[in-house]
């Protein structure tokens, strides 16, 4: 079988690049969770490429939290066979045992909004007619969601993502069995250290192919699986404040622990982003590094804050840039402006521009605050 291509799944176009560029050798555990975290396939996509990477890479064990699977191919031929039985068993009504429905999404990052159907369908070509019938008439529907449930409330409830084109993307589904649970689970309990272009300091922001995450921008500070080395290669290294040799030990540690016992939820981006109110806080993004992409576009509003604080963590070489009297005295006065262009849209948003540039209240170089 032809060797599969592991990029093209990343989720990050600057992740692909980069990890492209340096030719970077993916193991069958990593390459196996890429193609699982991949927003850009089709659930029979990721299957084929599974199947490729069977014949065409080389077995390990894969180890989790709970549970050890002494062979992943064995692993991956289980995965594949829970997921294939789990799709045919969702489109099986039941013998009238279950109850169909759907809700819709635009995923438009412009225009995104989400209505469910108060429809119920007895089995699962009657929800499917009913949906097609929905799309014809609507063009901004991108996903669909459809829901199963089971009349015998013993039962969980599943549900399959679709496109437009009925293509399945994703699907949820209980497993009571344990053994099935964990072979379910086993992707989420995998955490790996990526190689990645970025350092500490560069604005970034979670790239969701979907746009159903929090896509705001922020400055990264770490990645939870950076070592002691990679954190000073990234930009800590002449930081004053660097703790020494016994902080870098006790981090060596932390990260091969989670290397080999943590979960996905354990290799997160650690970043300064922006409230709704104005305030950056240090916050974990719980964004996987190869979810990451810079952001290119201009930062406005709050967020014009960012650009201060990713000069002051990169230490430029300008004392103004690395001052900290000019990142906090700087995001003030951004925060005191943009809470001004709130306050006076609040107070002059129900009158007529004209009407208030007439009587002084705003000037014209201060912009649209009212009704034209």
């Amino acid at each position: 079988m032809e060797t599969i291509d592991i990029y093209h799944f990343i989720n990050s176009a600057d992740m692909r690049k980069y990890l492209r560029d340096i030719s970077y050798q993916f193991s069958i555990s990593e390459a196996g969770f890429v193609i699982y975290w991949s927003k850009r396939a089709t659930l029979s996509e990721k299957i084929s490429a599974w199947k490729s990477i069977l014949t065409t890479m080389p077995d390990c064990a894969l180890r989790r939290t709970n549970v050890a699977f002494e062979s992943y191919h064995a692993f991956l031929r289980s995965y594949i066979d829970l997921m294939e039985r789990d799709l045919e068993q969702f489109y099986s009504s039941s013998n009238g045992k279950s109850m169909y429905t759907y809700a819709y999404y635009n995923t438009s990052v412009d225009d995104s909004w989400y209505k469910e159907s108060e429809a119920f369908f007895s089995d699962y070509s009657s929800c499917a007619a009913a949906i097609r019938e929905e799309l014809s008439g609507n063009d901004k529907i991108t996903e669909i969601w459809v829901h199963k449930y089971p009349l015998d409330q013993q039962i969980q409830p599943s549900r399959l993502l679709m496109n437009r084109g009925f293509e399945v993307l994703e699907l949820d589904a209980d497993h009571e069995d344990k053994r099935e649970f964990d072979i379910s689970a086993a992707f989420e309990d995998c955490c790996f250290n990526f190689p990645s272009p970025f350092q500490r300091g560069d604005i970034v922001v979670c790239h969701d192919a979907r746009a159903r995450c929090d896509c705001r921008p922020f400055v990264l500070s770490y990645m939870t699986t950076w070592n002691s080395e990679e954190m000073k290669e990234k930009g800590f290294r002449h930081d004053p404040g660097w703790p020494g040799p016994k902080f870098e030990e006790k981090l060596d540690k932390r990260v091969a622990r989670l290397l080999d016992q943590g979960g996905f939820t354990d290799m997160r981006a650690i970043g300064y982003c922006v409230d709704f109110d104005g305030v950056v806080d240090l916050k974990s993004k719980g964004t996987l590094v190869i979810d990451l992409e810079y952001y290119r576009e201009p930062l406005e509003g709050f967020e014009r804050q960012l650009k201060l604080f990713s000069c002051y963590k990169k230490g430029r070489a300008s004392d103004i840039y690395t001052s900290s009297e000019m990142l906090v005295n700087g995001c003030f006065a951004i925060r005191l402006e943009e809470l001004a262009k709130k306050l006076v849209h609040s107070a002059t948003n129900m009158y007529y521009k004209s009407d208030l540039l007439q009587l002084g209240v705003i000037q014209e170089e201060s912009g649209t605050f009212a009704q034209e």
